[in-house]
């Protein structure tokens, strides 16, 4: 089964957008389909039914801050280029569905 696949099986099955694309995802930043699970669920529609930006996006850029950010608590100096990593996932949504 391809990601997409279990992906669409999570979201069938009742997980929200971003936890659908976050927990098919989550083995490659090491973090369990639980604690995902709990992680994304308030970015559901739109980010807690404020229809905003789709689930699917917060879901990616959910992801995008786990496989980037160093974890330096002391001194957070990821923010920029994750900033940037989630700013080019939404252009790329954005270009393929013009919204």
């Amino acid at each position: 089964m391809t990601r997409i696949e279990e992906t669409i099986k999570r979201h069938d099955k009742g997980y929200n957008c971003a936890q659908a694309i976050a927990c098919t995802y989550c083995d490659l930043v090491g973090m369990d389909e639980e604690t995902m699970f709990k992680v994304a669920e308030g970015l559901g529609l739109g980010v807690g039914c404020m229809e905003g930006t789709c689930g699917a996006i917060t879901g990616a850029c959910l992801l995008a801050g786990c496989k980037n950010s160093t974890g330096n608590l002391d001194k957070p100096n990821s923010k920029a280029s994750t900033y940037k990593l989630s700013r080019e996932i939404m252009q790329k949504f954005k270009e393929k569905n013009s919204t």
